[in-house]
């Protein structure tokens, strides 16, 4: 039978890159973010997304991410000692993707790398809409930090990157209203991150890490899950330890990171408040590991300085965890949907947080319950990626 009228027609696959100086698993939140994003995108319909980063001894393990396979990852060449600082190399390397590849839209993570001025500027030399993800840098107390040393970077092109970005992707209300004081005049887009739900459906069964961990006995734990760097609080944790275990006499921390200078201190604190039998110090949890320390605690706490999106409370929340987070997380879900308490940064109300879910099991059930259902219908990557996918096609003009 002889076809009649025009042909379907076939839309080629978006093409996209994320640029991000490392996929460094010791780095912290950025480079899961991104291979999370990523490989999200990669799982979408007619979608080819690249990642290019410089190559690390240490980077993320992707084989239990859902369509990371799909994922084209491309390392630049570290090439000379100045390639830090001009990210010549890696824009010579977006360059030959752009040709070859036929990229159609730059995401930069991050701010103050040379890669990522470069990239910006390659990315305009050649016509295409960039998209800028600061990850909390252009917050006010991240501005705070090196301040004469970011006055500079600005005044040398990254001012001009910022203002020249097609749009600003932020990772929460908090971060995109920060962006906007800054004086951006672009778009913002609040894009924020997410929990995979493979990884938490179903959820872990109760009892593994206590399994893996004999010494915690059938005690219930609050848990510290974060890098062990000075802004995420783990003194005041401790001092807010303290003061628990003195109304219950079965309760311990467990503490789970890498080490970014706050170990030995609280190590010290620890042993001073005679709590060493009750503390337990367990290093860096990936993967499964994580999420059933997370599903064993009685409660998770982050008591940060600053945050724009802590994606470790949306994954405690998303097994039924409560949780208890400094008003620094600028996670107002959590108040909002009843997940847990936002409190003052203080030993005292946060001690008294976690004593009331310890003392109340039907308000923690409730919590958590609340928490999940807050996670599965606002932060799973599937749906953070097709709204990325929306701001892409606007931008391209597809």
């Amino acid at each position: 039978m002889r076809s009649t009228g025009a042909p379907a027609r076939i839309s080629p696959p978006m093409r996209i890159i994320h640029i991000i100086s490392s996929l460094d698993a010791r780095s912290g939140g950025p480079p899961i973010v991104v291979t999370r994003l990523a490989a999200a995108q990669a799982g979408l319909p007619d979608t080819r997304v690249h990642i290019l980063a410089y190559p690390s001894d240490h980077d993320l393990d992707l084989s239990d991410i859902p369509y990371a396979d799909k994922l084209h990852i491309h390392h630049a060449p570290l090439g000379g000692p100045l390639e830090k600082v001009t990210g010549k190399a890696a824009a010579d390397t977006l360059d030959a993707l752009i040709r070859d590849q036929g990229v159609q839209v730059v995401q930069l993570h991050g701010m103050w790398e040379g890669l990522i001025r470069a990239c910006a500027a390659r990315a305009r030399k050649r016509g295409l809409p960039t998209v800028l993800t600061p990850h909390g840098m252009l917050d006010p107390w991240a501005l705070t930090q090196s301040r004469l040393k970011k006055r500079v970077a600005l005044a040398l092109g990254y001012q001009r990157m910022i203002k020249a970005a097609s749009a600003m992707h932020a990772i929460s209300r908090f971060e995109a209203d920060c962006i906007k004081r800054y004086g951006y005049k672009g778009r913002v887009e609040v894009v924020p991150n997410g929990v995979q739900p493979e990884e938490i459906e179903p959820i872990p069964e109760p009892g593994r890490f206590r399994a893996a961990h004999p010494e915690l006995a059938d005690d219930p734990y609050i848990l510290f899950l974060s890098r062990l760097h000075p802004v995420k609080g783990l003194d005041i944790l401790g001092e807010a330890f303290e003061r628990v275990a003195k109304e219950d006499s079965s309760i311990r921390l467990v503490v789970a990171g890498p080490d970014y200078g706050s170990e030995a201190g609280f190590r010290q604190q620890v042993r001073r408040a005679g709590l060493e039998s009750r503390v337990h110090v367990v290093g860096p949890l990936w993967g499964a590991a994580k999420f059933e320390a997370m599903r064993d605690a009685a409660c998770f706490c982050l008591p940060s300085e600053h945050e724009s999106f802590g994606l470790v409370i949306a994954e405690a929340m998303a097994v039924q965890t409560p949780v208890v987070v400094s008003m620094g997380c600028n996670f107002p879900e959590v108040g909002e949907s009843g997940a847990g308490t936002i409190t003052r940064r203080e030993p005292r109300p946060i001690a008294e947080a976690i004593l009331e879910i310890l003392r109340d099991p039907s308000m923690a059930s409730e919590m958590g319950k609340r928490g999940r259902k807050l996670v599965q219908e606002r932060f799973t990557w599937p749906g953070v990626a097709r709204k990325s996918a929306e701001l892409y096609k606007d931008l391209i003009g597809a």
